[in-house]
């Protein structure tokens, strides 16, 4: 899987979202079903649907912590 920094992906184009319900929503919207340790996601909303979507472990997305590209 692809990774990046958190300090990489400082874009207005992703919306942040932390909450657990959301971020449930959000995974499996995008088939992604393996989400033991992702807690927080920077997510792409394009017309409709979910671009870009980043996931890291805890809430707080911390720079220099390491996301994962999920879609």
């Amino acid at each position: 899987m692809k990774t990046k920094l958190i300090s990489e992906l400082q874009d207005s184009k992703y919306n942040l979202v932390t909450d657990s319900q959301e971020v449930k929503t959000v995974l499996e919207s995008i088939g992604f079903n393996q989400a033991d340790d992702i807690d927080g996601l920077l997510a792409e909303v394009l017309d409709g649907y979910y671009g870009e979507v980043w996931g890291f472990s805890g809430t707080v997305p911390y720079l220099y912590k390491t996301a994962l590209l999920l879609n």
